[in-house]
């Protein structure tokens, strides 16, 4: 008895329509719900930036030097752009963003370049909000003097009326 390994040509064929149907619904499910897909694209970037503002204000108390947290391409302040991690003038880590989404920041002191995290985990009386925009929609990361932030839920168009949003 002969054994034969390996699959069909039949079975592949099989496989790969299989395949192709589903991401045609994924695409087509995609199209129909765009709202839920901005949503996503602004929580996963709120998501990202805290994790980037969580790591620099770990090092700089795990190394005992300052971290700046720098936004856009050589702390140039577009956070719209992405971010860097600087530990004593030195480039350790960057990310970008999505490009469809907006971040500004707003606070003390105003159009600032870059969050400076002191040894001690502090922020260098560095405290704000970073609004996080995209197709009416927002959300905002607040960070204290003390270091520490709170995330917001996704806002909608309508809401913002309580809020001085600046995207």
């Amino acid at each position: 008895m002969n054994k034969t390994l390996g699959f069909s040509l039949i079975e592949i064929l099989i496989v790969i329509a299989v395949v192709l149907t589903i991401s045609r619904f994924v695409s087509t499910y995609r199209n129909m719900f765009p709202a839920q897909n901005n949503q996503n694209v602004l929580y996963q970037t709120q998501q990202s930036l805290s994790l980037w503002l969580i790591r620099a204000r770990q090092l700089a108390v795990n190394t005992q030097k300052e971290v700046q947290l720098c936004g856009g391409h050589g702390c140039d302040g577009d956070w719209s752009e992405g971010v860097a991690i600087y530990v004593s003038n030195t480039l350790l880590d960057s990310h970008l963003f999505d490009m469809d989404v907006s971040i500004v920041w707003k606070g003390f002191p105003v159009h600032k370049t870059d969050i400076t995290f002191l040894p001690n985990g502090l922020s260098s009386y560095q405290n704000g909000t970073f609004y996080i925009c995209q197709s009416g929609r927002y959300c905002y990361i607040r960070l204290n003097q003390s270091g520490r932030f709170y995330s917001s839920p996704v806002f909608e168009d309508e809401q913002k009326a309580g809020e001085a949003v600046l995207c």
